[in-house]
């Protein structure tokens, strides 16, 4: 059969092909067996020193192609990944961890370690712009557990008084002294980034009152180009605050009635916070007991201060004299009160104030009737000082006058306001805080460009000195005064006055201590019954100074006047001629070269047709 002649031929292939396959030799492997892997090595680090969330490179070799289990940590605590290859890991400094070796791990094993050094960072600042004196809280990453030789630091003041202190924040007393500025925490580690911080204006004034007779006002002077948010802080007796907030519009004046935002019946401080640049001023109208009529004005303290001084004080018939202590902080302030009496060893008294009060002390009772006497006060913490005081003068000219005291005595005083013509008796009072006798020279000003030496006067220790500037510079001038003395004094300058034979009254200022390129007053008025005016000293004896006189309104009214005031001379412009009738005006006095000049602003008035008197500032 065919099928069965080809059947032998297909086995005879099937047996070659079966000897041909049992003669190829096995396969080997080719692979090359390796030793152990080695571990990751670290080489160096992008920077050895950060904070939290920073980012760090890592250059090394055999971190793997991919990142997989492997992981970097900073001192034991894993960092956030942003890249990972066999030489190179970029990351970020993990949160919660500190300062300590870095590391990296793979299932080869474990890299050496290159030491990382985790620096405080800070995040935030509350409240900002801040207030001296406040609370302030410093949040962030890294200041630690606790505070041990760490420190807080505002605007280049010394390191701030700590309330609390952990990892992420830190509660601090901002410093009288600080400004605004950079904000540092500095642990053991290092220091932290610099944070800006801004600083509130601020004001204080320790006197105040709503009583039946007053009569109080607050004048705020926005002399920049943006309004500004202004908190007041109503501070009456039992340390009771109320909180009232304003707007004063770009470039002019707002006025606000004490009397109405806190009520009849209360004796009150105030604190003035703002978030930008003002200037605050406190006039008061009164009838004291019912039978002294006049007004008072006072530009208020940028801050409180453990010492106040004041040269001028009077507990003689028909004199009634008054210290206003304000303490705008949290803890309580002890004060020492030394009274220097003319003829008589100084008098100590000690006075306790709570915290966010005023106290009221009357003088005629701590010292005694028929006293001339200057006021010395030490407190404990920092606290605001006020003396008004409320006369019957020579027996016939009624009203009062205040200041806020210096907070250090000086070795130069400048006034520029003065006069003895008729109707005007001019006092100059001197005090001398030191162990030694002070020797002042006085120098006065007249019109023309006169000027008065007077007689060197000697001012013994713990003790004040009065001239009376009538007699020493003669009468009929309008005088400028300078004080030079060889040891530091306060002085100040009273005056009393029949104004037009039609106003009686009195106004009083402690002195500039130098002359300055700008002056700024927030008060001011020209309505019926008001005469106010500008008196504007230059006491360089060779340069002419060239004033400009920016006037402010309520509303953004604004007016400008441009005068020379020779050498050793006195400049007097009447505002009401300056700017026309019925003006709520405030002014900034600035000498456009350069040379210095002191600036007083004297208003005479009739209050409301009621009560008549005069007040008078120095400019800030």
């Amino acid at each position: 059969m065919r099928v069965s002649a080809r059947r032998p031929l297909f086995l005879l292939a099937l047996l070659a092909l079966t000897a041909v396959c049992l003669t190829v030799p096995p396969v080997t492997d080719t692979r090359e067996v390796r030793a152990d892997p080695a571990p990751p090595h670290i080489s160096n680090l992008s920077t050895v020193s950060g904070c939290v969330d920073d980012q760090v490179t890592v250059y090394g070799a055999g971190f793997g192609a991919r990142q997989g289990s492997s992981r970097l940590t900073f001192n034991g605590r894993p960092a956030g990944i942003l890249y990972w290859s066999d030489s190179l890991i970029r990351a970020t400094v993990p949160y919660f961890t500190s300062s300590g070796p870095v590391r990296v791990t793979t299932p080869e094993g474990s890299s050496n370690t290159i030491d990382f050094t985790v620096l405080p960072r800070i995040s935030g600042i509350n409240p900002d712009p801040a207030v001296p004196g406040e609370r302030v809280t410093v949040t962030g990453t890294t200041f630690g557990a606790t505070r041990g030789s760490g420190t807080v630091t505002f605007g280049g003041a010394p390191p701030a008084s700590v309330i609390s202190w952990s990892d992420m924040k830190i509660e601090a007393v901002l410093p009288q002294d600080a400004e605004a500025g950079d904000v540092v925490v500095t642990t053991s580690a290092g220091a932290s980034a610099p944070r800006h911080l801004g600083m509130s204006t601020v004001w204080y004034f320790a006197e105040g009152t709503t009583r039946p007779g007053f009569e109080e006002w607050l004048c705020l002077l926005n002399p920049g180009e943006a309004a500004a948010m202004v908190r007041v802080q109503y501070m009456t007796s039992g340390s009771s605050v109320l909180e009232r907030s304003y707007t004063v519009g770009a470039r002019s004046r707002h006025t606000v009635s004490v009397n109405q935002e806190v009520g009849p019946d209360k004796d009150v401080s105030m604190r003035v916070i703002s978030n930008a640049f003002v200037v605050a001023e406190r006039p008061m109208y009164f009838s004291y007991r019912g039978i002294w009529a006049g007004g008072h004005d006072v530009i208020g303290t940028r801050s409180p201060s453990t010492k106040w001084f004041f040269a001028e004080g009077c507990t003689r018939s028909g004199y009634e004299e008054w210290l206003c202590l304000q303490n705008p902080g949290s803890a309580a302030a002890r004060v020492k009160v030394t009274y220097l009496i003319s003829g008589e060893p100084p008098r100590e008294k000690e006075y306790d104030l709570p915290p966010y009060s005023r106290s009221t002390w009357f003088v005629n009772q701590e010292v005694g009737p028929d006293k001339d006497v200057s006021v010395n006060l030490e407190s404990s913490s920092p606290i605001v000082a006020e003396r008004p005081m409320y006369f019957l003068a020579g027996g016939y000219w009624a009203g009062g006058h205040d200041v806020i005291g210096a907070v250090e005595p000086a070795e130069e005083w400048y006034f520029a306001e003065g006069c003895t013509r008729p109707g005007f008796s001019q006092w100059l009072c001197l005090a001398n805080p030191n162990e030694g006798t002070a020797r002042a020279d006085i120098t006065f000003y007249l019109e023309g460009g006169q000027v008065k030496p007077y007689p060197t006067v000697s001012v013994p220790p713990k003790s004040r000195f009065t001239v009376n500037v009538y007699a020493a510079a003669g009468p009929g001038h309008d005088i400028a005064t300078v004080v030079r003395s060889d040891l530091p004094l306060v002085a100040e300058r009273p005056i009393y006055f029949n104004y037009g034979g039609k106003w009686a009254g009195g106004h009083d200022v402690v002195g500039a201590t130098s002359p300055s390129t700008v002056s700024y007053f927030a008060e001011g008025y020209t309505g019926t019954g008001f005469e106010e005016w500008m008196c504007v000293f230059n006491p360089s004896p060779s340069q002419a100074a060239q004033v400009r006189v920016t006037f402010m309104m309520r509303g953004g009214e604004t007016r400008q006047v441009t005068r020379e005031v020779p050498p050793s001379s006195r400049l007097t412009l009447s505002v009401n001629a300056e700017v026309g009738p019925d003006k709520e005006v405030s002014a900034v006095v600035e000498s456009i070269n350069g040379v210095g000049v002191v600036s007083e602003r004297p208003i005479y008035f009739n209050y409301m047709g009621k009560w008549a008197g005069g007040h008078n500032v120095i400019g800030y």
